[in-house]
């Protein structure tokens, strides 16, 4: 039985839930924000929420097909199964959800949890090179995050940036 590997990680921004909750569960904001994709389109006519699909197109001109598996406004949750060919895992979901730390602070939280592909040896390769990268490419969509959100709303915001790897 192959392995389901875990990357979560979270940042703490000073801004209200709702005012950063409207930047990521808008879809196509993606590439306003993120410097490693390109374009992010809704390509189904429903637009938020259940069954809703992206399409990614990356700087390293790779693209990404993202649909919507759950998603509760309510909750500031969603997630999405993740399909590409340039990437090493057989299947892959990614939750977002944005909760309040406190009075004008609040966390977003990234979650990826995959299945390698080629059994022990995508395993093996998984604890080396596919974790620190996926773990690295999240760490920079907050990053970029940070530095738009700081620009659009004109203040230092980052507050507190912590990591954690599950499933080694």
């Amino acid at each position: 039985m192959t392995k389901l590997e875990t990357i979560n990680l979270d940042q703490q921004y000073a801004g209200d839930v709702e005012l950063i909750w409207s930047y990521w569960s808008d879809l196509e904001n993606l590439c306003i924000f993120s410097s490693e994709v390109l374009e992010s389109r809704v390509v189904t006519s429903i637009k938020k929420g259940i069954g809703a699909q992206r399409i990614c197109v990356m700087k390293n001109g790779g693209e990404i097909r993202e649909t919507v598996k759950s998603y509760s406004e309510e909750d500031h949750f969603f997630e999405l199964s993740v399909e590409t060919d340039f990437l090493p895992y057989k299947e892959a979901l990614v939750s977002f959800s944005i909760s309040e730390v406190s009075r004008g602070i609040s966390k977003v939280n990234v979650q990826m949890r995959f299945v390698p592909r080629f059994s022990f040896l995508g395993v093996m390769l998984s604890k080396i090179i596919i974790k620190p990268n996926i773990k690295r490419m999240f760490n920079k969509l907050l990053e970029d995050f940070e530095i738009y959100f700081a620009r659009i709303e004109r203040k230092d915001f980052l507050i507190n940036s912590q990591l954690e790897i599950v499933g080694d």
